[in-house]
């Protein structure tokens, strides 16, 4: 929100190295603008692209002014008041990766300020809608998450953190344990008495606006079961899971904070029947603005009802179970993963940004402890199981089993593309090698001519690298990543290459330990299957590994040095 200049004035912006990632603000001539320079120039001659709505200021009056760009459909959009003003084409090209300015911008490489002031300044990595920018207009509490429990932090014992910094801390009960989540590590609940999570105090003000969001997976379908739920005093204000009844996924609001909920609570259901072992995202909102509560299932809405809330829960945020009559009950037998707690109603398209999945799906977790038989079980549940074939077989590993792979035929492979591998990724594994005498791939996924990537050991620097090559072609070109240590044979090492799409860079971690950052232009999607033990060169199957392979990983994000040693912390084993 801003009050009017009478000249040129900026009042948003995120510096690049020459010029503005983007402003937001005023200019004389052209009136109220929200625009970005093509390149990453100080010249005036390099052209901007700019949404721009001629209405000449009013000095001393607050103006609400919003600028949106939707990378999908390539615009640039200006609102003002909540309302849309003008929009405009433009094409991302280059990411700004300075400061956030408030009340400085840069045109043409000159430092243009705002005369004026500043309120309510809100920042989102979302295509905010009309919607959710009038809400932002009548809000009275602060913007972003009030807690967030990516739950990766398994190796803390009975906490997990706040990822926001809020504070929120999540004290785990001693029945309940971490397992393999829809991304790092979950919580798993047996569904037994006294089996939960909660935090000291409440997170939620359950009579205004709030979003809840958590990947859920459910062990059997036999009794009601509640994930995510924040206490009253006999009642939970709500509370996000399944109703084993109708068979359905649910989210309730209690009405009042009374001894009974049957007629008490209003109720949104999902259209589909849960699958049990399967993890699905649920997310449900209220709003306090149009009085009604959403829920969403795999990011679609499942349904909308009328409500309107007029009490707060007071007590702690719960994962594993709910309150009804001053009691707790519907004890949650699954496992529960990043989960968000959103002080406002979230839109649309911000909840499926935190779904984060594509059709090819987020990953895959193959933990390779079956021990017997051909076939090596997908532990995430997204349904990429591997295929062992040649001189592939089990053997003790790091963590319990592993496969064994003889360097010339072993190997196994995923039904198809586990990745979508021109966009940010992970892939992670435990190895230990054999012998050192020549290439070898411990993970990949191919293309047509070549791999898209390839985690393994280079034998002319006797170190470890992850590859990215830079197309589908004969004897294509690549940027690699190197470790800064000598690899070793019959030694058990942990592996991790991380391709981050954002910051255009990509890194290998070996231990925990990350090498420095190396640069990466663009990548590309290979459409072939995922590899365990050998990569694609010039469309023949080459590399193969001659060792030991354990818990290995495929995720559809850029993880993190925490997420890493997490993963490494799943598998204590010497």
């Amino acid at each position: 929100m801003a009050s009017c200049p009478t000249k040129h004035g900026l009042a948003v912006s995120q510096d690049g190295q020459a010029d503005s990632g983007f402003v937001l603000g005023y200019r004389a001539g052209v009136g109220w603008v929200f625009g970005r320079k093509r390149t990453d120039s100080a010249a005036d001659t390099v052209p901007s692209d700019v949404a721009a709505y001629r209405a000449p200021p009013q000095l001393g009056v607050w103006l609400h002014l919003a600028g949106v760009y939707d990378h999908d459909r390539r615009q640039l959009s200006l609102y003002l008041n909540g309302r849309l003003a003008a929009t405009a084409g433009h094409e991302a090209t280059w990411d700004a990766r300075g400061s956030f300015v408030l009340g400085r911008g840069r045109l043409g490489g000159r430092d243009v300020y705002w005369p004026g002031a500043l309120d309510e300044v809100h920042a989102v990595g979302v295509a905010a809608g009309a919607d959710q920018i009038r809400e932002w207009m009548a809000s009275d509490v602060p913007y972003g998450s009030r807690a967030t429990w990516d739950l990766d932090d398994n190796a803390v014992g009975a906490t997990r953190r706040d990822a926001t910094g809020n504070g929120h801390t999540l004290f785990v009960a001693s029945g309940v344990s971490s397992k393999a989540g829809k991304r790092g590590s979950a919580l798993a609940f047996p569904g037994t008495a006294g089996a939960a999570a909660w935090t000291a105090g409440p997170v939620a003000r359950t009579n205004k606006g709030f979003t809840i969001a958590a990947w859920v997976k459910l062990d059997r379908l036999d009794r009601p079961a509640t994930a995510v739920s924040q206490d009253g005093e006999t009642a939970s204000g709500f509370s996000l899971g399944y109703d084993a009844t109708s068979q359905r996924w649910e989210f309730a609001m209690s009405k009042e904070d009374g001894p009974t909920r049957p007629g008490g609570s209003t109720v949104v259901r999902s259209a589909q029947s849960p699958v049990a072992g399967t993890w699905t995202h649920l997310a449900a909102t209220y709003d306090d603005l149009k009085r009604e509560v959403k829920l969403y299932v795999n990011g679609e809405l499942a349904d909308t009802v009328a409500h309107t809330s007029t009490w707060t829960a007071t007590g702690p945020a719960v994962l594993g179970r709910a309150m009804v009559a001053g009691g707790p009950v519907n004890w949650l037998p699954g496992a529960v993963d990043e989960v968000h707690i959103v002080d406002r109603t979230s839109a649309p398209e911000e909840i499926r940004g935190l779904l984060d999945a594509t059709i090819l799906g987020p990953g895959a977790w193959w933990s390779l402890n079956a021990g017997t038989g051909v076939n090596a079980s997908d532990d995430s549940g997204n349904g990429f199981p591997l295929a062992l074939v040649g001189g592939a077989s089990w053997t003790t590993g790091r963590c319990a089993n592993a496969l064994q792979l003889d360097g010339h035929t072993g190997g196994a492979t995923a039904p198809g593309p586990v990745l979508r591998t021109d966009q940010s990724f992970t892939v992670a594994a435990w190895v230990r090698l054999d012998r050192l005498g020549g290439d070898f791939a411990a993970m990949s996924q191919d293309g047509l001519l070549a791999s898209s990537f390839y985690l393994g050991y280079n034998v002319k620097l006797n170190k470890w690298w992850f590859i990215l090559p830079t197309a589908d072609s004969a004897n294509p070109d690549d940027v690699v990543a190197f470790s800064t240590g000598p690899a070793r044979s019959g030694v058990w090492t942990h592996l991790a290459g991380v391709y981050d799409a954002t910051a255009h860079e990509m890194r290998l971690y070996v231990d925990g330990v990350p090498s420095t950052a190396t640069a990466v232009s663009a990548t590309w999607d290979a459409v072939g299957m995922t590899r365990i033990g050998a990569a694609q060169w010039n469309g023949d199957l080459v590399d193969r590994w001659p060792g030991l392979i354990d818990d290995a990983r495929a995720l559809g994000r850029a993880s993190s040095q925490a997420d890493v040693q997490a993963m490494m912390a799943g598998c204590p084993g010497g």
